[in-house]
């Protein structure tokens, strides 16, 4: 008889929970979370792509490439010159474009020759063409469009590199690409 009881008490027992955590209540099933919720680690491989807020960082390996289009002045700190720089042509072809960058983009204080065009196999007129260098560039990707995000990308490669002593700067050869949907932009490095 106490078998049947203590069989019935917990027959009851699990019948009452089922009950309450269909009713939606909090009933003998309900086990609380004791580990707390922490932040996420930034990955300490400088090859991770690496998210802050709507930019992601991330080392990647090109091959030589050659650009093809109109030369240009640019001067980083003022924001009139990125205006201009960004303002696609109304002839521009869909596709991605192409801004190559005669020295450091991250040195605000010197002006810049810039060519602005396509992959050199397209039918735009010109006799301007410049080389990308094959090898390790840090890639700064804006998630959102717009003018205003080149200078968060600076920012980002500025922290980035400051955060992650084994990537240093070598061979100046910074270039942006700018497609409808967002902005990327690479600048050579070398990991120690």
């Amino acid at each position: 008889m106490p078998k049947f009881f203590s069989q019935q008490r917990v027959l009851f027992g699990l019948v009452a929970a089922l009950s309450l955590v269909a009713c939606g209540q909090k009933g003998l099933l309900y086990l609380p979370t004791l580990e707390p919720v922490l932040p996420k680690e930034t990955p300490k491989n400088p090859d991770a792509p690496v998210q802050q807020g709507r930019i992601t960082t991330s080392l990647v390996n090109l091959d030589t490439l050659t650009i093809a289009g109109q030369l240009a002045q640019l001067n980083p700190a003022q924001q009139k010159s990125w205006q201009a720089l960004l303002t696609r042509p109304a002839d521009a072809p869909e596709r991605l474009r192409y801004v190559v960058f005669s020295g450091d983009i991250l040195d605000k204080s010197q002006s810049l020759t810039v060519l602005s065009g396509y992959v050199k196999n397209t039918t735009i007129e010109t006799s301007q063409q410049r080389q990308i260098i094959a090898g390790t560039y840090l890639r700064i990707r804006s998630l959102e469009t717009g003018l205003n995000r080149v200078p968060s990308l600076m920012g980002a490669a500025e922290t980035y590199l400051k955060k992650m002593p084994s990537v240093k700067r070598t061979n100046i050869s910074d270039f942006l690409i700018e497609s409808d949907d967002n902005i990327d932009l690479f600048l050579s490095v070398e990991k120690k």
